[in-house]
């Protein structure tokens, strides 16, 4: 007896040896997981030291600024006047407050621990501290669904996975960067709360969705997809007084407390997109009242009389369900109940934005993502997508399994005539094991649910594939591990090894038994080292893709860039800081209160860097003053200086890439100008701007202009395009935009020397090429009467144009 004890305690001992070791290992994988989420999102840093990325980051950072320098209570309490003149802008009311709110409590921490940084540093470095907590967080939340492998793969993953690096790197100080954080820590405490059924767990999780709710309006999905996974556990047959405590809780303190933030106020009470939650709260409270009923009624029926009694309670069912869509719709045409919004109906219905709201189709993230984009943001974890999933959905057959053999074992303890204290000691046992089971796969569900809505919110939209890249490396590293375990199984397993009949094994586990029993030694020897290899050379290329990526894609701040210049056989890097150029110009050379007119893509950075008034900026809010400043753009001179009398237009700014082959500029922008202004201004026309393309006429080869197809059916597939040389219509050459960016062009130096079959005196008229567009310029030299050029960046990227003070009669 003795030595059986002592047996016991060294085969503890090397137990706990062995998960000490196994921890340690862990942290180390932990710590330098953390290590390759910091190193890419720097080389920003290294090449332009703190500098803020795009658009939206720059109104973070002026709101920040004023927090800082103001208090929270002066912010959240803010009127922006030089933004949306002369609407102006209630920044506290109209802004998710959550990012400043982080920027500034890092600003402080670092003021309080001895280190002050700049208000600058701390937006620029947001994005990396929080890259690192969540790749903690994933493998926390990894461990607890999974396993120690399973979460260090994960977290591993998830440090370079290019769908996330995409808005994390340093200076993309934008809602993102913090939210995918605050979203996995909301899914990481309702997973605890589901599988404890603790109230203290749901009040976390609600506290959670508070953060979430105020960093971004992402926090919709997360209000949709934790009633989804719910309504589908009860599917399921997995309904748990667990279930019931945990999205009580949730649901309650979590609309109380999303309620406080400005901009989301009303909403959760009021909007169509929070109402499934509130249906999923009813519905729950229902059938936990109802079902002790139904489960006394139907006891003692006879077939006959089950179905007619389900029959009954289908139709009080389906009556309850047409009284409160009755009611809903009452709710909805007295106004009280508003729908849904365009972004979130956009996602649902693919093509309806691209119907009617073209503002929000203009927005490039806000397209659907290709085959091709998804490769390069998953490269080789895209394959790993469903193997995961087949991987996940297995360990409910393993539960199934556990409840059979456990059945089995109980029958033949009834049958051998077993004390029966000893059969509900191990009943007891049994379900015991069998509730932990079924807790933890109710997180497993979760996350099922999580993964396939991701997946498809990321097909539909490009900006939403940051929501779906942490399910994309859980998915991956249950694929790998399992493949890691096969391996390893094959090289220790003996061949001769059998498996009793109703030992708790995987379908996998079997085939790797079979497949052990029948292959040579060879082989099993071979093929996991050759895996292994293999799983090293696609790591290599996975890793060296990411960071590919993060220094060629994502390391390039808008508002200044690197371009590759060739002379000869040798490649420089040129840098491109017309942008800044033309900030600096305007904050110097202009009035403080000069009030200036662009497209609403450069509002942020004109406010923030420029520090002037603009007319429109990235907030999008009111479609009517973005119309008009479309409508202005496609105006021939005389209207358009109208109209900037009208909006108070000092200085106009324009974005012109023809001469440098910069595509992100205003003439690639004009047609959703058009668009935009023909949903306001019946007088815009889009056709008339844009004349028929040549690639899509019927033509002959030998001659030139190409000849118009005259037949009906033919015309129906003409595409139409804007074009600038002598094709254009006079309507878009009489426009501001298009005399305002080819201004002076006609003194670019040489001719442009046309191929083709042109004529002589059409030759003579080309006087630039637009390297954009790869057309001619025949149209420039138009002198001004209400406007004059007042400057112009090095490369003419930027073009800034003076409103003379001329009055004007209406």
């Amino acid at each position: 007896m003795d030595d059986f004890d002592d047996f016991l305690e060294q085969t503890e001992k090397r137990k706990s040896c062995t998960e000490w070791i196994c921890e340690r290992i862990n942290l180390v994988i932990l710590c330098v997981a953390c290590l390759a989420a910091v190193a890419p999102r720097l080389i920003t840093i290294a090449r332009y030291e703190n500098v803020v990325h795009e658009y939206d980051p720059n109104f973070n950072y002026r709101a920040t600024q004023y927090l800082v320098q103001n208090g929270l209570y002066a912010f959240h309490n803010w009127f922006d006047d030089r933004s949306w003149y002369p609407l102006g802008r209630p920044v506290g009311a109209t802004v998710y407050p959550g990012l400043m709110w982080t920027a500034g409590a890092l600003y402080s921490f670092m003021d309080a621990i001895g280190f002050p940084i700049s208000v600058r540093s701390a937006c620029v470095f947001v994005p990396v501290v929080f890259a690192v907590l969540t790749v903690i967080l994933t493998y926390k939340l990894t461990k607890m669904l999974f396993s120690d492998l399973v979460a260090s793969i994960a977290a591993m993953l998830v440090a370079v996975v290019p769908g996330y690096m995409s808005r994390s790197v340093a200076g993309a100080f934008d809602n993102e960067c913090v939210s995918i954080f605050a979203m996995l820590l909301v899914f990481y405490f309702w997973i605890c709360a589901v599988r404890t059924g603790s109230m203290l767990d749901s009040a976390k999780c609600a506290l959670a969705y508070f953060y979430m709710a105020s960093c971004w309006g992402g926090y919709v999905y997360i209000i949709n997809l934790i009633p989804l996974s719910a309504f589908i556990t009860v599917l399921l047959g997995r309904y748990s007084y667990r279930l019931l405590v945990a999205y009580s809780t949730f649901y309650f303190l979590g609309i109380l407390l999303s309620m406080q933030i400005q901009f989301v106020s009303f909403m959760p009470v009021q909007s169509g997109e929070h109402l499934a939650a509130f249906l999923t709260f009813i519905g729950l409270l229902g059938f936990h009242f109802l079902k002790p009923i139904y489960d006394k009624h139907r006891k003692g029926l006879s077939k006959k009389q089950y179905y007619v009694f389900l029959g009954k309670c289908a139709l009080v069912l389906i009556g309850l369900v047409v009284i409160a869509l009755g009611f809903l719709l009452i709710l909805e045409r007295s106004g009280y109940l508003t729908g849904w919004t365009g972004r979130f109906y956009n996602l649902l219905h693919p093509s309806y934005a691209k119907d009617h709201l073209p503002l929000i189709t203009s927005v490039s993230e806000h397209q659907p993502f290709t085959w091709l984009g998804q490769l390069k943001h998953s490269h080789i974890l895209f394959f790993m997508i469903l193997p995961g999933c087949v991987l996940i959905i297995e360990k409910f057959h393993i539960e199934d399994l556990q409840l059979r053999n456990s059945l089995h074992y109980r029958r033949q303890m009834i049958n051998s005539n077993q004390d029966p204290a000893n059969i509900r000691i191990f009943t007891r046992y049994a379900l015991q094991m069998i509730n932990h089971m079924k807790s933890l796969n109710d997180g497993i569900i979760f996350f099922l649910v999580y993964a396939c809505t991701s997946v498809y919110f990321a097909s539909e939209m490009i900006r939403l594939d940051l929501v779906f890249s942490p399910a994309l490396c859980i998915l991956s590293a249950c694929c790998l591990e399992s493949l890691f375990v096969s391996s390893y199984n094959l090289l220790t397993t003996k061949p001769d090894s059998q498996q009793s009949v109703h030992e708790e094994i995987s379908e996998l586990q079997a085939f790797e038994q079979k497949l052990t029993r029948r292959c040579p030694n060879l082989f099993r020897c071979c093929a996991p080292i050759a895996f292994f290899l293999f799983a090293v050379l696609m790591a290599y290329f996975f890793a060296m893709h990411a960071i590919d990526l993060a220094s060629n894609a994502y390391s390039n701040p808008q508002i200044v860039m690197k371009w590759k210049q060739r002379d000869g056989g040798n490649t420089s890097y040129v840098t491109v800081d017309d942008f800044r150029e033309a900030y600096s110009w305007l904050r110097h050379n202009t009035e403080t209160n000069a009030r200036v007119m662009s497209w609403w893509d450069y509002g942020y950075q004109l406010t923030a860097v420029a520090n002037r008034t603009v007319i429109v900026d990235n907030n999008t809010w009111n479609n009517s003053h973005i119309a008009m400043v479309g409508r202005t753009f496609a105006q021939n001179e005389s209207a358009a200086f109208a109209s900037c009398q009208v909006l108070g237009v000092d200085y106009i700014l324009l974005l012109y890439g023809g001469h440098t082959a910069y595509g992100n500029d205003d003439i690639n922008k004009f047609h959703w100008m058009l668009q935009i202004s023909s949903r306001e201004f019946p007088e815009i026309i889009p056709e008339e701007y844009t004349s028929e393309n040549a690639a899509f006429l019927s033509t002959d080869p030998s001659t030139f202009p190409p000849t118009i197809p005259t037949i009906p059916a033919q015309r129906q597939n003409i595409q139409r395009s804007l074009s600038i040389d002598h094709k254009a219509p006079q309507k878009f050459l009489d426009s501001i935009l298009y005399r305002m960016v080819y201004y002076g062009y006609d003194q670019l130096g040489t001719p442009h020397q046309m191929a083709g079959n042109e004529t002589a005196a059409h030759a003579q008229r080309v006087l630039a090429y637009d390297y954009n567009r790869k057309e001619a310029i025949t149209n420039q030299g138009y002198p001004f009467v209400h406007f004059e050029e007042a400057y112009t960046t090095e490369r003419q990227i930027v073009r800034i144009f003076r409103v003379k003070k001329t009055p004007i009669s209406f």
